[in-house]
């Protein structure tokens, strides 16, 4: 289901070239789904935007499609039945594809975004989806593919390491396990406290780093050199 009201980001947030369809390059969204209500959902709100869509079931029958070479980008579950997300990057990789995958994840299974993005992914949105935050994906990736600079769509390493420099030893340590695709059991069990503690560092990690959501946490971090988050 995609959540919110708003249909449209402000166009202001968009670079011209994404928001004005006579200067949009060409740039296919790959929606790869098995429930159809959703995907149905999710298809007609990218249209609203003029966004072109082509809708698939499983990932195998996006394979046979053929469209390797097509500019855009695959939105695909996380946990998709059928073809692993994994192995379809992998085919991808093997056709010299420059398409972008973007996992979708919910918060369950957040740590199967996060292991895709440690794969190969592009970057990962978590449900409930907001219509805001999956147009702005969209828009990220065609940045990515035309090489098109934003500082709205992309957050700046210098404001990423401040946000790090604000944190506490402990913040710091629930966010680096988070990284690494731990739950918060995971991260409790990790560090012997109690799970309420861990959902309570991680409110104040997002605070702190001004992150939307989880996607948004961990893709901050992956935009950072290794050694800035060490």
């Amino acid at each position: 289901m995609v959540t919110s009201q708003m249909h449209r980001p402000p166009r202001n947030l968009m670079p011209e070239e994404f928001v004005l369809t006579e200067l949009r390059k060409p740039f296919t969204v790959f929606l790869i789904k098995s429930d159809e209500s959703v995907r149905s959902e999710m298809t007609a709100l990218l249209r609203t935007a003029q966004i072109e869509v082509r809708e698939y079931l499983t990932a195998t029958e996006f394979y046979l499609d053929e469209k390797y070479n097509v500019p855009g980008v695959v939105l695909i579950d996380a946990r998709i039945q059928g073809m692993p997300v994994a192995e379809l990057m992998t085919r991808l990789q093997e056709a010299n594809s420059a398409i972008q995958v973007v996992a979708i994840a919910s918060h369950a299974h957040v740590p199967a975004g996060i292991q895709l993005l440690q794969q190969g992914a592009s970057d990962f949105i978590s449900r409930p989806l907001d219509s805001h935050e999956l147009i702005s994906t969209i828009a990220r990736a065609y940045c990515v593919h035309y090489d098109i600079p934003s500082s709205a769509l992309f957050d700046s390493t210098e404001d990423i390491a401040a946000g790090l420099s604000r944190l506490t030893e402990r913040e710091r340590q629930v966010l680096d396990l988070l990284i690494k695709g731990q739950s918060s059991r995971g991260i409790s069990d990790h560090l012997g406290i109690r799970v309420k503690t861990v959902e309570a560092h991680r409110s104040r990690v997002n605070d702190k780093m001004r992150s939307r959501d989880v996607a948004h946490l961990i893709r901050m971090c992956y935009a950072l050199p290794e050694t800035e988050l060490v």
